[in-house]
């Protein structure tokens, strides 16, 4: 289960849902509470079944008042904090930040065929939208102001699903990614 918060403005909460290998469903909110978000996210794992350490939720922003609730609540959820260190993986290139480890894992996954995404339009808009550039071998993901300002709005949908993506395969361990980026 990924989780993008928000509280405010024209940005959302998503959902993204993932069975095995299949990204099956998300749910978007508008501004709502963060401890309904909090009592949300604790409702759709227990009513689905998902341990906390297949939970990851955006802690930049607003993150953290979801985050501590379910801590608090005994749930020991993932604290995904986009700009923190890329674990270490196989690649010949860095990734700049946990942000690029995640989006560039999931098109990993899509270009493997270990990842199946369910027909969701929006989703793919906002995937395919996504730029990146590598100087000096370190992989960035463009800014999260620029993809804002380029789709006129914020892409939650994909942040979500990079970061279930990433809890999919739990990912305390360093990454096993391929050693080319694809154009």
């Amino acid at each position: 289960l990924g989780v993008d918060v928000a509280r405010e403005g024209n940005d959302r909460i998503v959902y993204t849902f993932i069975r095995e290998d299949y990204l099956y469903n998300q749910v978007s909110r508008a501004h709502q509470d963060l401890m309904v978000t909090a009592n949300e996210t604790a409702q759709f794992m227990e009513s689905l079944g998902i341990g906390a350490q297949h939970v990851g939720v955006d802690v930049i922003g607003m993150g953290g008042g979801v985050v501590d609730p379910l801590y608090a609540r005994g749930l020991k959820v993932y604290a995904f904090n986009s700009s923190a260190s890329a674990p270490l993986h196989g690649t010949h290139f860095q990734l700049k930040n946990l942000r690029a480890a995640a989006y560039f894992a999931f098109k990993d996954d899509l270009t493997k065929g270990l990842l199946r995404v369910a027909n969701l339009p929006e989703l793919f808009k906002e995937l395919t939208s996504v730029r990146y550039f590598v100087k000096d071998k370190v992989l960035t993901i463009e800014p999260k102001a620029d993809m804002k300002k380029r789709l006129g709005r914020s892409p939650d949908l994909s942040d979500s699903a990079v970061i279930a993506n990433w809890m999919r395969h739990n990912k305390s361990q360093p990454l096993a990614l391929s050693k080319q980026i694809a154009a």
